[in-house]
């Protein structure tokens, strides 16, 4: 199972993803702002 973690600021936010099977980043933390670009780029 993946695991995402977001860190929720007010301006922006920071997400990383993680395999729970073998505790692996799969994708470094990574920010993004706070608007709808940023959420775009989440998706």
């Amino acid at each position: 199972m993946f695991l995402v973690g977001i860190d929720v600021g007010k301006l922006s936010h920071m997400f990383c993803i993680m395999d729970s099977s073998n505790g692996e980043i799969l994708v470094s933390p990574v920010s993004f702002k706070n608007n709808k670009q940023g959420f775009d780029f989440l998706m």
